[in-house]
């Protein structure tokens, strides 16, 4: 027998609150839920003796959040497919209730193209997408992926612990610019220290991606520093990136 069942579903029961994510949603609000608590919410049930909230963890610690909206805003058949047979490989997870998941993801996907994305034409409006970098203690460094409107198609994580060129000119970056059918690049990362100011490696970095981008016919428009201090856009403070003057 079910024991979720005998919770008795009240404002005042927080133990039911924080157990069922369904009467958790209704009285506190969707943005009160976890990634685990909605995904629980979506397949609906678990697996015999596997709570629903124990297989929702198990599924997003197989396959990160960010890998889905990946596969799916870059449209490739071949890692959907892969994805669904990964989704059924999860013990307690048959196909129909990965397609629960399948059919979610796309109305998110298909909803973010119905409302187009504000356009990022000044570094401020870059800075609110990735103002929660300011509190890292690692160095990020973030690309976005951007139309010929400057409506933004995907913010990726590039690197982690450091800006270094021989990744950013790896085929990967490109490689989706291409799948986006992005016309345009940001770059922005943090100083874990808060200073703004670029650093000589910054500058090297900015001008040959920047120039390796014209080749492939994208243009990469800036590149922002973040810190605790605020941020800064290398094109303001320095010009255009292909034309950096990087001797100090």
């Amino acid at each position: 027998m079910d024991k979720n069942k005998n919770l008795k579903v009240g404002k005042n029961n927080k133990f039911s609150l924080s157990y069922r994510p369904r009467e958790k949603l209704y009285y506190s609000g969707k943005n009160s839920l976890s990634n685990v608590e909605l995904l629980a919410i979506i397949l609906n049930s678990g697996y015999k003796n596997l709570p629903v909230l124990s297989l929702a963890k198990n599924i997003l610690k197989k396959i990160p959040l960010n890998k889905w909206h990946e596969i799916f805003l870059l449209k490739n058949p071949q890692q959907e497919q892969q994805l669904l047979g990964d989704l059924q490989s999860i013990s307690g997870l048959g196909f129909a209730q990965a397609s629960k998941i399948i059919a979610a993801i796309e109305l998110g996907r298909r909803s973010l193209q119905e409302a187009k994305s504000h356009p990022l034409h000044s570094p401020q409006e870059v800075y609110n997408y990735c103002s929660d970098l300011k509190n890292k203690k690692q160095e990020y460094c973030l690309a976005f992926f951007l139309n010929g409107q400057q409506e933004l198609l995907l913010k990726k994580i590039i690197t982690i612990g450091g800006l270094n060129f021989n990744y950013l000119e790896g085929r990967e970056i490109f490689e989706i610019a291409f799948q986006l059918q992005a016309s345009n690049l940001i770059l922005a990362h943090n100083h874990p220290s808060g200073n703004l100011e670029p650093s000589l490696n910054d500058l090297q970095v900015s001008k040959k991606l920047a120039e390796l981008a014209e080749a492939m016919g994208i243009n990469l428009i800036d590149h922002l520093i973040v810190s605790s201090q605020g941020f800064l856009s290398i094109r303001e403070k320095c010009g255009e990136l292909k034309n950096l003057d990087c001797q100090f």
